[in-house]
């Protein structure tokens, strides 16, 4: 597998095979080329620590992909969902400061009613206040409870109780590490991820620039002896497109303010 792989990734970097078709691999596997580019790209870097239990990617890949991402001790830190400040919604930069956050990124999905207001879309649950109702059968929940953070897929579920739940959509990876894409759009966006490794990390990965279509990121959230690079035990997206947003305290260098103002906000605060 590994030698397949960089075979590929020569082949993709000199132009010798085209990037816009699948590629098969040993045991079938199909991986997307941008992602395999990507992933290659990421085994040269290494995390660097922003605070104590806080370590950053940033990475600048030649076909023009920008990515930034953090890693998070989940026990080191609180994490939880703040809404808008104003009806007309907010850049994430504003929530997490108004919140005294490290760390926020855009969470769940919204619409916008008639009087230009943003309203959640999907379960939203803060503080055992539900402000919307829930998918029944697409995406997953982030369920916070007891200073923990878990994702739980929408089918077969029941709606989880927690203090706070945001749902989103898809989840890439089911817990346990199970592969859950299986359709490939080819629609490049910028996205916000949200993966849990197995070893008591949070990571958030944001593609703030030149885009991924979600089976291409998702494919990066994989075990690297299949061509992914970040190991999730679990992954789900978060709205993406013009919503995503980054943001870390005083580290403009690792932040990304996005397209449009959202309407909520996951916010990570120290313990």
């Amino acid at each position: 597998m590994r030698l397949l792989q960089f075979i590929a990734f020569i082949c993709l970097s000199f132009g010798l095979v085209s990037t816009t078709g699948p590629m098969v691999f040993a045991q079938d596997e199909v991986i997307p080329p941008r992602a395999l580019i990507v992933s290659k790209h990421l085994e040269n870097e290494s995390y660097q620590e922003v605070l104590p239990g806080i370590s950053a990617i940033k990475t600048i890949v030649p076909n023009g992909i920008v990515l930034i991402a953090l890693r998070i001790k989940l026990d080191d830190f609180e994490f939880s969902v703040a809404q808008q400040l104003d009806p007309e919604g907010n850049w994430v930069e504003e929530i997490g400061e108004k919140n005294n956050a490290n760390i926020a990124f855009n969470g769940g999905f919204f619409k916008i009613s008639k009087q230009s207001h943003k309203i959640p879309v999907g379960l939203l649950v803060i503080e055992d206040t539900q402000y919307s109702s829930p998918w029944k059968k697409s995406g997953g929940y982030l369920v916070f409870r007891d200073g923990n953070i878990s994702i739980l897929e929408t089918k077969g579920n029941p709606v989880p109780q927690a203090d706070i739940v945001l749902q989103s959509k898809p989840v890439l990876i089911e817990p346990g590490g199970n592969w859950a894409m299986n359709t490939n759009r080819a629609i490049p966006k910028n996205r916000t991820l949200v993966c849990i490794d197995g070893q008591g990390e949070l990571i958030v990965v944001a593609i703030v620039e030149g885009g991924l279509s979600l089976f291409e990121a998702g494919w990066l959230m994989r075990n690297k002896d299949v061509g992914g690079f970040f190991s999730c035990d679990s992954a789900i997206a978060m709205d993406g497109g013009r919503s995503t947003q980054i943001w870390v305290k005083d580290r403009p260098d690792l932040s990304f303010g996005g397209g449009t103002t959202v309407q909520n906000a996951v916010i990570i605060q120290p313990r």
